[in-house]
């Protein structure tokens, strides 16, 4: 499959730790529309940082990697 012929599900975002962290609304909101789109989302890197499980709950991601 070429790329132009992908669709939308196709698209995975990794959102790291950080940026999450900078502004947890934004970000939710964010994973929230594009998910409309049948993109997903995974965090990158959490738990190497300052987040705590917590923050995860407050994120609709799909997927999270270490």
């Amino acid at each position: 499959m070429q790329y132009r012929e992908a669709g939308s599900e196709c698209l995975r975002i990794e959102i790291v730790e950080i940026t999450a962290l900078k502004d947890l609304d934004f970000i939710r909101t964010v994973i929230e529309e594009c998910g409309k789109l049948a993109a997903t989302f995974s965090f990158d890197d959490f738990g190497t940082g300052y987040s705590t499980q917590t923050h995860l709950r407050l994120l609709p991601a799909t997927e999270m990697k270490r």
